[in-house]
Formats: C-alpha cells, sequence, structure tokens
C-alpha cells in the first residue's frame, strides 16, 4: 500500500519525537553513529559511485565523501552551540524586556539528491537535519540505484526508521510533492 510523502512524513515524524532526538547529545551520538558506519562502508560507497556514474575512486573519494565525513565533524562539534539559547536585543518600545533566540527542531525534512552528487548530496543535507534535531525522508536519484541501495543501508544500519528513511529511487515524483 502506498502512503504517499505525507503520509511517510507523518508516521516518521510519530516515531521520531518519542525516540528523543531533540536533545543535542542524542543528535550528537547519531552523528557519530552515522561517521562510523559511513568510514566502515567507504569501500562499498566508492564502488557504487563507479557503478552509477564512472567516477574514480579518488575523485568520488574528494568530491563526495570527504566532505561528507567533514560535514560531519562540523556538526558533532558545533551540535550543542548551536541548540543553545540566545540572547538577542530587544525592542526599544519596551526598555525593560528581554528578548531570545531558542532553537528547535521543525520536525521533518524531505531530501532529495540530483544524479550527478548522489551521496553528498543525500548525506549533506541529512547531516543538517539531524544536527537539528528534525527527522529526514531522503529520495535518491533514480540515475544512480547503486549509490542509492548504498546509502539506503547506511541510514537504516546508522540511524534506523525511527529517525531517517530512504525510498526507492524513483518512488516519489517532484511534481506531485511540490
Amino acid at each position: 500500500m502506498h502512503m504517499g510523502v505525507t503520509g511517510i512524513a507523518d508516521e516518521l515524524f510519530q516515531r521520531l519525537y518519542p525516540a528523543g532526538v531533540k536533545s543535542p547529545k542524542r543528535r550528537i551520538e547519531l552523528l557519530r553513529r552515522l561517521r562510523r558506519t559511513v568510514n566502515r562502508r567507504e569501500g562499498d560507497i566508492l564502488e557504487a559511485l563507479w557503478l552509477d556514474l564512472r567516477k574514480p575512486r579518488g575523485e568520488a573519494y574528494m568530491s563526495e565523501l570527504f566532505p561528507a565525513l567533514q560535514e560531519i565533524k562540523l556538526a558533532i562539534r558545533r551540535t550543542e552551540r548551536w541548540a543553545r539559547v540566545r540572547k538577542v536585543s530587544s525592542s526599544m518600545l519596551i526598555p525593560s524586556s528581554s528578548a531570545y533566540v531558542q532553537p528547535q527542531p521543525l520536525g521533518r525534512v524531505l531530501i532529495y539528491a540530483p544524479w550527478n552528487y548522489p551521496f553528498l548530496l543525500l548525506l549533506q543535507p541529512l547531516i543538517n537535519a539531524l544536527s537539528a534535531g528534525n527527522c529526514a525522508l531522503l529520495s535518491p536519484s533514480p540515475s544512480a540505484p547503486e549509490t542509492a541501495r548504498v546509502v539506503g543501508e547506511i541510514v537504516e544500519e546508522a540511524l534506523g526508521p525511527a529517525v531517517a528513511m530512504v525510498l526507492k529511487p524513483g518512488e516519489l515524483d517532484p511534481a506531485e510533492v511540490l
């Protein structure tokens, strides 16, 4: 039975919030698990990029894998800072008032990947969504089926379906969603 993007996103959202991803410490743990899994599956990722795009290993590493690992490293280091409540200037009309910005997860993120960078442009927004405490629904490019398969396995192993889901390539029609 096909639920449609709204049904899938709602189900994902309902599963995520009881899982406690709002906590910055939990977000960091998820990012660390993602990094370990990506490092362990490096060979599979590079092989998939070769099969889909004929991208040589060196180019694939430098253009897709390395930037993703650097993004994870940055997110792990900065997530707690990004999640902190910050005092901001208040209105001059109410001189005794104070104002704060309190970052909060908005819940659901839909990520589409293009064909030319099928690994990096799925993972980078996922990393940022996790760092912000959101769940993600990933729609890989139908032009890169091997990369989509490997990313699906990585996401399932590292994060589980309560945090992120990878759809089958081409399962979601962008025109239908937008």
